[in-house]
C-alpha cells in the first residue's frame, strides 16, 4: 500500500487478484495502471489528502452493505509483503471505520 510509500510487487499483484475476484471488467493492465497514478498522485499532492478522498470514496461501500467484502480486501492486501507498518495499520483503521 502506498501508506508506506510503496506499492510493492506483491501488493500490486494482491490488487489484481482481488480485481479478478470480483469480476471487475479492468484488464490487468488496466489495473497497474490505476495504481501507478495513484501513487503518482500520492507524490504530487501528498499522503494526507488521497488518504482522507480514499476513505471518503469508500464510504459508499458502507451504504451498498459490502463494507465487510472491503474489509478482508484491505486486509488481503496489506498483508502481502508481510510488514504491516504503522502507517500502513492506520490506513486499514481509518477504512474499518468508515465502512463500519
Amino acid at each position: 500500500m502506498t501508506a508506506d510509500g510503496v506499492a510493492s510487487k506483491q501488493e500490486q499483484q494482491r490488487v489484481i487478484t482481488v480485481m479478478n475476484k470480483v469480476q471487475s471488467a479492468w484488464s490487468k493492465a488496466a489495473v497497474t495502471q490505476l495504481i501507478r497514478r495513484y501513487v503518482d498522485r500520492v507524490k504530487k499532492v501528498g499522503y494526507q489528502p488521497v488518504l482522507k478522498a480514499t476513505v471518503a470514496g469508500v464510504r459508499q461501500f458502507k451504504k451498498t452493505g459490502k463494507g465487510d467484502t472491503v474489509l478482508r480486501c484491505i486486509d488481503y492486501i496489506a498483508s502481502a509483503d508481510q510488514d504491516l507498518n504503522e502507517r500502513e495499520q492506520e490506513v486499514c483503521d481509518r477504512i474499518r471505520r468508515a465502512v463500519t
